[in-house]
């Protein structure tokens, strides 16, 4: 079943889209075109003039866009309104056509020819569902509770960090060999401090009176020169 659509009519009630763009008339051939390659339905949308529109009217008058999709312009002093009177009242089979608009007095002159009148609104709704993709929806994951937050912490533990290393002083060649020399000279005193221990033997009798008479001779020659 063939459409005949308001254009501007339908610009002004998708959320998407407004009529002070001056794109607007290009954003919503772009989705009418996909939803008729989707539906596989004829459709021919009708625009009002543009009045900052620089373009040729011959050139622009009438577009093809697609297989199924016609967009038409009213020429200077021609309003979209009339252009949908005359193709309401130029179709034969009046019954397979559907008028898109929220203009009542488009909308009555249509139901008064017997064709099916659909509101901007209604078709607005049909083409986002079908047009626009779907917003994904974002996954929310739950928090982890304070438990699983634990038992997470324990597995995944980090080993302590490795002591720090042991300061090691420079070694003093100089130092080191004198204390080795010094440790050398103790070792050799010592040794011959043993040695002379070991070579002293005890008096024995005769030397000990030779020594008390020696000792005796010493003290007389003393008080002798004292009394002379």
């Amino acid at each position: 079943m063939p459409l005949l659509i308001d254009g501007h009519n339908l610009i002004g009630k998708m959320p998407d889209m407004s009529l002070a763009d001056p794109k607007d008339e290009l954003k919503l051939v772009g989705k009418l075109r996909a939803y008729a390659e989707m539906v596989q339905k004829r459709i021919v949308v009708i625009f009002d003039p543009n009045p900052y529109d620089t373009t040729p009217v011959i050139a622009r008058q009438k577009t093809q866009h697609g297989t199924y999709l016609t967009a038409i312009f009213a020429e200077p002093g021609v309003s979209a309104d009339k252009l949908i009177r005359d193709k309401v009242s130029e179709t034969k089979d009046r019954q397979g056509l559907i008028v898109v608009t929220s203009d009542n007095a488009v909308a009555s002159f249509a139901r008064q020819t017997g064709v099916r009148v659909q509101t901007a609104p209604e078709f607005a709704k049909v083409l986002l569902e079908k047009v626009t993709p779907p917003v994904r929806a974002v996954e929310v994951k739950p928090l982890p509770s304070r438990a699983d937050v634990k038992a997470w912490s324990e597995v995944f533990t980090e080993p302590p960090p490795p002591p720090p290393p042991v300061f090691v002083p420079p070694v003093d060649e100089v130092a080191l060999k004198r204390a080795r020399r010094m440790e050398q000279l103790k070792k050799q005193t010592n040794n011959q401090k043993k040695l002379s221990l070991t070579n002293t033997r005890p008096l024995t009798a005769r030397e000990r009176e030779l020594m008390a008479l020696q000792t005796r001779n010493e003290q007389v020659t003393v008080k002798t020169q004292k009394k002379s």
